[in-house]
């Protein structure tokens, strides 16, 4: 008999180690087309529950990156939970999800 296990899909440093691939990705690749890693002058991200944000931070952090490049949080309108608790210092949950890309909402 199985048991169903649930992985959450953002709040994990599991699922954030995986993302933080993506550094290396962005630190090799440029290097085999002989491209200078001070070209890379930011990385955008789009954020729904910062599972990817943390990952990616969690990627320059390992490689003593985030003084060099910039992570910068794109969020979708209506539904800015990270940008409405960076302001505040905590957690914050909205009541109504005013997104047009619903299915991008988390709760």
């Amino acid at each position: 008999m199985y048991e169903p296990v649930y992985a959450h899909p953002f709040d994990n440093p599991i699922i954030w180690e995986g993302h933080s691939s993506i550094v290396e990705e962005i630190i090799h690749k440029p290097r085999k087309d002989n491209i200078a890693l001070n070209k890379v002058k930011e990385i955008v991200c789009s954020v729904a529950a910062s599972g990817l944000y943390n990952g990616i931070l969690q990627g320059l952090e390992r490689y003593n990156l985030t003084t060099k490049i910039p992570l910068l949080a794109a969020e979708k309108k209506g539904y800015h939970l990270l940008n409405a608790s960076s302001q505040v210092s905590q957690c914050v949950e909205f009541n109504k999800m005013e997104s047009v890309a619903t299915s991008l909402c988390t709760s």
